[in-house]
């Protein structure tokens, strides 16, 4: 067995094998997406004033400080020019574009106003929860750095095609590796995390369905690891439908073993995704494919409106279900209730919600938790309100939206447009589920980068006729030089050959010299 908080904390060591060995697009993927996949979830390290170190944070900090010393080396050295020729690397760390900078800005207000709008203390019968303090200010930012950071680092460093393309390969092939693991566990019970690293992570009564299991391996929640399967099958069909012809064989291999342990890691809402946005990548264009992805964030980020407003049909969704596989209808339907329960709660505060610490649950008169956070954004609204959550969820649908706007202007390829759909997915599974992960900030960071990089691209493009007009302009508005004509009484210079330089007629000039 390994020990667990060893195996996290030597995790930058392995980061700085791969920022040795592979292009730094290949490098910020692999850290993330293997540490997300390989490390222990439970162990961290908590000090006082700082956010948690964990198997999330530590793979996010060691890329972070693996892209600043390459980028400053290569910028002292020389070099940079040569490596934005192969990868080219956006300027800053901040987004640039109006709208992601505005949804920065407004995150991180939101952070600092739940702490200063939350500082009262809640009584539930005996149970006490404490107010926030100034302190938790700098805390909660630090988190919530450290949670942005996999956006601002792929929106630096992976804005190009040939790096979405990486990324895409990646998530195929860490899915089809990861594939052999889900098939163990799905016939030997999920036992990796307690055969590796000593101990089991999570309930076991989760993860038994019907007469077999959802696997789980080194994954906080079985359903987790379904929406990774399924993301990762999307970016396998993607990154065949982008490769040569002759790679396509071992890639349908690989698409079909993917779509087997997803399958059989039995997640109906994994699956319905998969379902529906594998057609729209393996037939679509790419445009088609935006506005696809486009029209599905929309309505994720209106879903809690349109929830709350009585515009969803629950009560027929779990009819449907129900004919389906009625285990499945009383859990949709359990969800459903304690959406309800904790949006009314969450309209008390509206504004900057409730804060952590569980504030934003539901107690009963006896401080027994009588609620369920099931869905992200229950979870988003809740302790940050609608203005935390509409900063935090529009980070992750403005790449997409813009993308869909743009997409007659910029040139969209089918790496970039698959990647909108596989954020979409995620993004659907963020309604029933709470698998928002360091992969989900990463793509929408690439997205983002991209999306400034045609930006760029674009401005060089329509400028440059506008600069030839101009330049036009100024050469006809110049003076023009007069002829230079001799003065009188002064004879013109003559050649070797005797006649007079610039004439055009020699024997006239040979009959006046004689």
């Amino acid at each position: 067995m390994l020990p667990p908080h060893l195996v996290i904390y030597c995790w930058p060591i392995v980061a700085l094998i791969l920022f040795k060995r592979l292009s730094l697009p290949l490098a910020i993927c692999w850290s993330i997406i293997a540490g997300y996949l390989l490390l222990p979830f439970g162990p961290r390290l908590d000090l006082p004033l700082l956010p948690q170190f964990d198997k999330h944070s530590i793979p996010v900090l060691a890329v972070t400080l693996f892209v600043l010393l390459r980028v400053s080396r290569d910028a002292v050295s020389g070099t940079r020019g040569q490596q934005v020729a192969a990868s080219p690397v956006l300027t800053g760390w901040l987004p640039r574009h109006p709208a992601g900078r505005l949804l920065f800005f407004c995150l991180v207000l939101s952070t600092v106003m739940t702490v200063v709008t939350n500082g009262d203390r809640l009584v539930y019968g005996s149970l006490a929860i404490p107010g926030l303090r100034t302190y938790d200010i700098f805390s909660n930012l630090m988190t919530l750095v450290i949670t942005l950071l996999p956006l601002l680092v792929a929106r630096k460093c992976l804005a190009t095609d040939d790096a979405h393309k990486d990324l895409l390969m990646v998530l195929a092939l860490a899915g089809f590796a990861y594939a052999f693991l889900v098939l163990y566990e799905v016939r030997m019970s999920p036992q990796l995390n307690n055969i590796v690293y000593g101990y089991y992570p999570a309930s076991w009564r989760q993860n038994i369905r019907g007469d077999g299991f959802r696997p789980l391996v080194f994954i906080r929640h079985g359903l987790w690891l379904s929406i990774f399967m399924a993301c990762a099958l999307m970016a396998a069909i993607a990154y065949m439908r982008v490769s040569a012809p002759e790679k396509k064989p071992r890639l349908w291999a690989m698409i079909i073993w993917v779509a087997l342990a997803l399958l059989l890691s039995k997640s109906m809402t994994s699956l319905i995704i998969v379902t529906f946005l594998a057609p729209v990548i393996l037939i679509f264009t790419a445009r088609m494919q935006v506005l696809v992805a486009a029209i599905i964030a929309i309505t994720v980020l209106l879903y809690p409106m349109l929830r709350g407003s009585g515009l969803v049909p629950t009560d027929q969704v779990v009819q449907v279900i129900e004919k389906i596989n009625p285990q499945r209808a009383n859990s949709l339907q359990f969800r459903f209730n304690n959406e309800d329960i904790l949006l009314e709660k969450a309209n008390d505060r509206p504004l900057f919600g409730w804060g952590g610490w569980g504030r934003f649950r539901v107690y009963d008169s006896r401080g027994r938790d009588v609620s369920t956070t099931d869905g992200r954004w229950t979870i988003s609204i809740g302790g940050e309100g609608w203005f935390g959550y509409l900063s935090r969820f529009g980070l992750l649908t403005i790449p997409i939206v813009l993308m869909m706007l743009r997409r007659q202007k910029y040139e969209i390829s089918r790496a970039t447009s698959a990647l909108c759909l596989i954020l979409a997915g995620n993004l659907v599974d963020l309604i029933p589920n709470a698998g928002l992960t360091n992969i989900t900030w990463l793509i929408a960071g690439a997205l983002l980068g991209r999306l400034e990089q045609e930006a760029v691209l674009h401005s060089r493009t329509t400028s440059q006729p506008v600069a030839q007009v101009f330049e036009r302009i100024r050469q006809y508005s110049r003076p023009r030089p007069e002829k230079h004509r001799p003065p009188p009484n002064v004879t013109p210079l003559r050649g070797k050959s005797g006649y007079a330089r610039g004439s055009s007629n020699r024997r006239t000039s040979r009959g006046s010299e004689s």
